[in-house]
């Protein structure tokens, strides 16, 4: 009986092993599929596109894409803006991205260095369209609508 009740816990101590492995192998494989497929996810929904800084050929890529789910999006140097721009020419809170029904405005508050859309200065709240580039210290950000 004792032999028989060992047995059984032996392989019931598999079955949780084995169990216990798989979970970890799924996970790994579920966040590898996400980093893979983040890009293509962000590209259905309304996203800012963070470029790469303009090179020696003058060529941008696309270094990250932050969709914009909020309302109401901060973006700046400081922890709890939604998009973290570690450029000491951005400032903490340097410009707000609002949501209203179907449309996106943004508006620059009050930074120290300023804010250019599509090569002006913003000094008032503008609505974004497709393709736009918000440009705040040597940071280049560019709006897309997603997959609308």
């Amino acid at each position: 009986m004792v032999e028989l009740i060992s047995m059984a816990a032996k392989y019931i101590l598999v079955v949780i092993i084995y169990v216990f492995i798989y979970k970890i192998v799924q996970l790994i494989y579920t966040d590898i599929r996400m980093l893979m497929g983040r890009d293509s996810v962000a590209a259905l929904l309304p996203h800012l596109k963070l470029m790469t800084p303009m090179g020696t050929k003058g060529a941008q890529s696309i270094a990250e894409i932050y969709p914009i789910l909020r309302p109401e999006s901060l973006i700046g140097r400081s922890k709890k803006c939604l998009i973290v721009l570690p450029d000491p020419y951005v400032s903490s809170e340097h410009v707000r991205i609002d949501k209203v029904g179907d449309k996106f405005f943004v508006e620059d508050l009050e930074s120290a260095n300023g804010t250019l859309l599509n090569g002006k200065k913003l000094d008032r709240r503008v609505e974004l369209k497709d393709g736009d580039k918000v440009s705040l210290g040597r940071i280049d950000l560019v709006f897309s609508e997603g997959g609308r």
